[in-house]
């Protein structure tokens, strides 16, 4: 990341950038909206109060577990078609399925409407790939710390409107009124507001989404995938010069064309750099899931348990400023640091942080007792400014080393594939987390098999992004160059 340390950053494309602050708000929106409610929809459908939990998390698993089946086949689909028809359709599909979400009127509707909105949108990978395609090493770390951004911005926008909005002819019967639609459909009203989010982020699409530019090219090495493409003048020359030095003269070039690269797109997905970096979003999503889940959790139970008691206003007060924290270090902390350290430097980091951030939160709570509580919030804010900065700096780094992994047109299928992993890891988190806190507090064991459990288990299980951080070669830091790593293997 030489050359990204010592240039003046680009500036970002406005329009492109209104195109990923649009559509990442849309797609964290229409995730998180039904949570507040979600709870109260599964009990009217008639399951047992004892039952709702469970079949709730059927529901939100549901959208992860068709972005595991398909995020794959849209990733591959950005490549071939472009970015612009599979983007426009995702966001098209999340309108069409947070409307029609409104409408169930049984579990089992729920399920498969939030089923297809995940086997049909796949732009958190696409939306990736795009980022890497308008920005360059000196302004990449700002943009792709949009990302959490976004998600965090709506996780606040979604489950508020929802929250406001679910039940409006019970809430506010002089407006909606008893016997009308909103009656009868009680959470059609909160997925009208939000399919607002991803329509805006469609129109923007519509009007000012442009698909952009792909680099040619290279070429293989292996005659078995070799193929003719247009080229220019000078590339094929450079081409040629390495090409030629492997297959001699019997090498045969048309006119303006050459020999270039046509490795299968999986061929990159699989390969070290692509492989190990996917692995670790994948297990830093698992992590932070886990978490996000335990932390209110924690702070939520009595102090004889080993929480804090904190009641709704206190768990509100301190992930706001979580929230916080989050906006500070997106635009201005990591991309100094990013300047300063290169992307992979950057990863490390994180990766010692964070098996440290995932234990503390117990402790603190051990502490309670023993200070003032302006003395423990400023303790509790610290921590919550430590868990923002090495998971913020964690996923953004490890987002731009996906992208640094392969050339451009297979990049699409890699974030397809990278996304694919984390799905499948989003999928079984909350359960597990769950499954866990759960028996750590009935078992009446002590320590660390108490409440501090789930915290210790996530700490140990993040050492293995650690172990993923020193295998990681030194190339991951910087932007795939196509051919370089071909002609360095050739001593060309």
């Amino acid at each position: 990341d030489l050359r990204a340390m010592t240039a003046t950053a680009t500036p970002l494309p406005v329009a492109g950038m209104a195109i990923v602050l649009s559509t990442l708000t849309s797609e964290s929106s229409s995730v998180q909206f039904l949570f507040p409610f979600i709870p109260f929809m599964v009990h009217s459908f008639g399951v047992d109060e004892e039952d709702v939990g469970f079949y709730a998390g059927w529901i939100a698993s549901s959208f992860m577990l068709g972005q595991f089946l398909s995020s794959l086949f849209w990733g591959w689909a950005s490549d071939r078609i472009g970015i612009r028809p599979v983007l426009l359709s995702g966001l098209a599909a999340t309108v069409i399925g947070t409307v029609a979400f409104g409408f169930s009127k049984s579990l089992k509707q729920a399920i498969l409407v939030r089923l297809a909105c995940g086997l049909l949108n796949g732009n958190i990978a696409v939306v990736k790939t795009y980022i890497g395609l308008i920005t360059d090493e000196t302004n990449e770390a700002r943009a792709f710390g949009s990302i959490a951004l976004c998600w965090g911005a709506g996780g606040i926008i979604g489950p508020t409107i929802s929250g406001l909005l679910s039940e409006p002819a019970s809430k506010y019967p002089n407006v909606f009124g008893e016997n009308s639609i909103w009656s009868e459909y009680p959470y059609l009203l909160p997925c009208l507001v939000t399919s607002v989010i991803p329509t805006f982020g469609f129109l923007v699409g519509i009007f000012f989404l442009k698909e952009p530019d792909r680099k040619s090219k290279p070429h293989d090495g292996s005659l078995a995938h070799v193929q003719l493409e247009e080229e220019t003048d000078d590339n094929c020359a450079e081409s040629a010069k390495w090409e030629k030095q492997e297959m001699g003269d019997a090498a045969s070039f048309k006119e303006k064309k050459c020999l270039v690269r046509s490795d299968s797109a999986m061929t990159y997905a699989f390969s070290k750099k692509a492989l190990l970096a996917s692995v670790a979003y994948a297990l830093l999503r698992l992590v932070v899931i886990c978490l996000d889940e335990a932390t209110p959790l924690l702070m939520s139970i009595p102090r004889a348990a080993g929480g804090l008691d904190f009641n709704t206003s206190d768990i509100g007060l301190a992930l706001f400023g979580q929230g916080l924290l989050l906006v500070l270090h997106v635009l201005i902390i990591f991309p100094n640091l990013k300047k300063s350290f290169g992307t992979l430097q950057l990863y490390k980091f994180a990766c010692m942080f964070i098996p440290l951030v995932c234990c503390i939160l117990p402790f603190l709570s051990d502490m309670y007792d023993l200070m003032s509580r302006t003395l423990f919030w400023i303790c509790l804010e610290t921590y919550m400014f430590s868990k923002v900065f090495s998971f913020s700096t964690g996923f953004t780094s490890v987002t731009i080393l996906i992208n640094n992994s392969a050339p451009q047109h297979v990049i699409g299928t890699v974030n397809g594939f990278s996304q694919m992993a984390a799905s499948f890891t989003s999928m079984i988190a909350p359960s597990l987390c769950g499954t866990l806190f759960s028996w750590s507090l009935k078992n009446s064991l002590s320590f660390p098999l108490d409440y501090h459990f789930v915290f210790e288990f996530l700490s140990v299980a993040s050492l293995s992004l650690g172990v993923i951080a020193l295998l990681l070669p030194e190339s991951s830091g910087r932007r795939y160059v196509e051919g370089e790593e071909e002609r360095r293997k050739e001593g060309v």
